[in-house]
């Protein structure tokens, strides 16, 4: 990896703790009253609050497996869970979580899944979820009466929606262009002298494409029902928000609710902070009350804590297994033991996809 690119994400990685800790002292006098109110929640609020993340986690399952079943691909519960906990842990290492893809992937394909396949699957995931959560977080900031948006970012709203043109069309001109993407390729694999492991990126990015081209192009009603569920996804997350704002005396109409979370995954999905660990929790506790009170801090830790931090410790430990077990040998084997493009080809169009138990 070049210097430049290490020191940028030092540099961004120590601007997020130094804000972390600024955040915590200047905002004790709050802070210090979480503890209260967190043992204020009654059981019943509690009991509530875990169906509603529990639901949020298995609509996070089914988007995966709708995704997987469109490319004959099937991962069990377990599997769902490793990959969610080490992406997750995988994508706080960087500033745009760009490890989480691949981490997706290395697990899926240690589950049985090619890699073309999980290529795919993951990458739809991520563009499905996006382009919902920016379709709503931008209609809320856009329609919403109940949220007060500062002059500043609201006069600048268009500008926010470029990520999310940008993921539709890039997702367009990969369906559109898939068999472009093929024949250029298949020219560049047949001249002579190319090292083996570009050889093998170049078959990679083909299927990649080609598989993701079959998702965005299926009739499948598991299409459907992934977009369905993506959608789902984003509502149990705002009713979590909901019912832990009444939890600890916040009121809150259903729709303010809606509009506040949408809003926090958008920037937790956008902003260019390790995790959005910090911004997301300000931004998002600013929405629900702009004075910035101990109630509104203490539900957006929570749901934070329930809904991304949770992960860390399990991702952590899954990563250190990993580590023991293979450390780099993985990349420097595959790179040592070149083989043909037709046996690549060939490999990644058979080999079948495992039921994982």
């Amino acid at each position: 990896m070049k210097t430049w690119i290490v020191l940028i994400w030092l540099a961004i990685l120590a601007a997020t703790v130094a804000g972390g800790v600024f955040a915590i002292f200047y905002f004790w006098d709050r802070i210090s009253d979480l503890p209260v109110l967190w043992r204020e929640i009654t059981p019943l609020y509690w009991a509530l609050t875990l169906l509603c993340i529990s639901a949020f986690y298995l609509l996070d399952y089914v988007r995966l497996y709708t995704l997987l079943g469109i490319l004959d691909a099937r991962i069990s519960l377990y599997t769902w869970f490793k990959v969610t906990v080490f992406a997750q842990f995988a994508s706080m290492l960087t500033p745009m979580g760009e490890l989480h893809l691949p981490a997706t992937v290395y697990i899926l394909m240690k589950s049985g899944i090619p890699g073309p396949k999980a290529t795919a699957a993951g990458s739809a995931k991520t563009m499905y979820i996006v382009t919902w959560i920016c379709i709503a977080g931008l209609s809320f900031l856009l329609f919403s009466r109940e949220i007060h948006v500062p002059a500043r970012i609201h006069a600048h709203l268009p500008y926010y929606c470029i990520p999310l043109f940008s993921i539709v069309l890039l997702f367009s001109i990969l369906i559109l262009f898939a068999s472009s993407i093929h024949r250029f390729t298949a020219a560049v694999l047949s001249r002579h002298g190319m090292r083996p492991w570009k050889k093998k990126i170049l078959l990679w990015v083909d299927k990649s494409a080609g598989a993701l081209a079959t998702i965005g192009k299926s009739t499948h009603s598991m299409h459907l029902f992934s977009h369905i569920t993506s959608i789902l996804y984003i509502m149990a997350y705002c009713l979590t928000g909901y019912i832990l704002c009444h939890a600890v005396g916040l009121e809150t109409t259903i729709s303010k609710a809606a509009a506040v979370f949408s809003i926090g995954l958008m920037v937790a999905y956008l902003v260019p902070v390790p995790g959005s660990a910090g911004v997301t929790e300000l931004s998002t506790a600013y929405l629900l009350d702009p004075q910035l009170g101990p109630q509104s801090l203490v539900v957006v830790i929570i749901i934070r804590i329930l809904s991304v931090y949770a992960a860390l410790l399990p991702g952590a430990l899954i990563f250190m297994i990993i580590v023991r077990q293979e450390g780099f040998r993985y990349f420097f084997e595959n790179e040592k033991k070149p083989e043909s493009p037709q046996v690549l080809s060939s490999t990644l169009e058979t080999q079948p996809a495992k039921h994982v138990k």
